[in-house]
């Protein structure tokens, strides 16, 4: 079982994420948080805002995976049953549409990375962010909300934590960042709630 039992027990015990304290985050997190929604938006297309939420997700655990730290140290991602969701993202999101910040590209190609590298804002994207985020951008064109969803209801990291909580990524090792459940099932709520209550009995065995 891909999972840290000690920081599993941690992130358990500690109860729903407060949204008071998932409302906030650094302010390099906040910059970043907004050239990668930015960058999302120029290199898809359209995605809409509970597409985001789960792309920048994806994105934070695909730098984990490769670095084996978070990208966003400082954002809470928290379960939902429409997945991942981040109360600072969501600010950002809505900040960047009022100021008229995302602004579709339509080109012929679906990936128009010189508009990207080109682009004051994205530039202030790391090289090795830049070339990640490009990575789930590209894996990710033309699929639905729902297609998102269901690859992300899959994963281990997702499927264990209960709805309403933060997702801890240290309950993983960065290999397993992407490892499926322990069924592999797809996105059905009532498997998803007896998984989740098998895992609670695991737990608790443990204390």
């Amino acid at each position: 079982m891909p999972i840290n039992q000690t920081a599993a027990v941690e992130a358990r015990t500690a109860g729903p994420a407060d949204l008071e304290t998932a409302s906030v985050c650094s302010a390099d997190d906040f910059e970043m948080l907004r050239s990668a929604v930015k960058a999302f938006a120029h290199l898809m297309t359209g995605p809409n805002k509970t597409m985001l939420h789960k792309l920048v997700f994806l994105l934070d655990l695909e730098y984990f995976r490769e670095n084996g730290v978070r990208l966003f140290p400082s954002v809470t991602f928290i379960s939902y049953l429409h997945g991942p969701w981040c109360p600072v993202l969501g600010g950002v999101i809505e900040s960047l549409e009022e100021a008229g910040g995302l602004e579709k590209i339509h080109a012929d190609s679906p990936y128009p990375e010189d508009k990207f590298a080109s682009r004051g804002e994205l530039a202030r994207l790391p090289a090795a962010v830049e070339t990640q985020l490009v990575k789930v951008a590209r894996e990710w064109s033309g699929k639905t909300a729902r297609d998102l969803k269901d690859f992300i209801y899959k994963l281990f990291v997702y499927a264990v934590t209960p709805f309403g909580y933060a997702i801890d990524f240290e309950t993983i090792a960065p290999e397993d960042a992407f490892a499926p459940s322990i069924s592999g099932s797809p996105a059905d709520p009532e498997e998803l709630r007896k998984m989740r209550g098998t895992f609670e009995k695991y737990l608790r065995a443990l204390k």
